[in-house]
């Protein structure tokens, strides 16, 4: 009936190392890969609008109808994607850095009720200053010590990508066709937000998002016309 679908999902582990402290201690550079992303959702689909000469609806139409109603082609491709992962850090950690980290203890739950509102993760109310000092879920380790929370245990925002084209086939002769194409990126305009400030008692900018995914772009368009003989 001139419509098709086209789905799939991906669950996926990928762990590496990183070169920080490796040759002294592999299991500390270890953790999930940058660019990892748990959970990937793709649905696709073209349909042939059932209107103009040989569709279901207005095939004896003449040629101005047609010419206006048949030969139109809808595709689209929408991709969901979980989050990018990411280390915490902590503000003022270099006075305890002979261990080569850092990286804060996680002594509660680092997760918020809004993300989009309050900042991505649970945050200090105040700059962690002193060695063993705790402030909501975070606490500044010891000196010499890690920090418990292990490398990339973080999840940022996630992907969301949809894509819309619009193509009108034209029939000019049985040797010469065409095809008008208008074709949508980011069809919705959906903001794919970055990765926030990994420093959790940072004032004013602990866990918070200022920026774009680095490969997301704004709604954009583009059209086209494409001759077949």
């Amino acid at each position: 009936q001139g419509f098709s679908v086209m789905s799939h999902y991906t669950w996926s582990r990928s762990f590496n190392y990183t070169n920080t402290y490796y040759n002294i201690d592999a299991k500390q550079a270890y953790g999930p890969n940058d660019n990892t992303r748990s959970h990937v959702f793709l649905l696709s689909g073209v349909y042939e609008l059932p209107f103009g000469k040989g569709r279901r609806f207005l095939s004896s139409s003449g040629k101005a109808v047609d010419a206006v109603l048949g030969g139109w082609q809808m595709n689209t491709v929408w991709q969901l994607q979980s989050g990018l992962p990411f280390t915490p850090t902590y503000r003022d950690c270099n006075a305890d850095r002979d261990t080569g980290w850092c990286r804060p203890d996680l002594v509660g739950d680092w997760h918020v009720s809004d993300p989009n509102r309050n900042g991505w993760f649970a945050v200090t109310s105040t700059a962690l200053t002193a060695n063993g000092q705790t402030d909501g879920p975070w606490r500044r380790p010891a000196k010499g010590t890690f920090g418990n929370v292990g490398r990339n245990r973080l999840v940022g925002p996630g992907l969301s990508q949809w894509d819309m084209s619009f193509f009108k086939n034209f029939s000019i002769t049985e040797r010469f066709k065409a095809q008008f194409r208008a074709e949508s990126f980011n069809f919705a305009n959906h903001m794919n937000l970055a990765n926030p400030n990994t420093c959790v008692d940072c004032p004013g900018s602990a866990g918070k998002i200022t920026g774009l995914y680095r490969l997301s772009t704004p709604r954009q368009w583009q059209f086209g016309l494409r001759v077949e003989y």
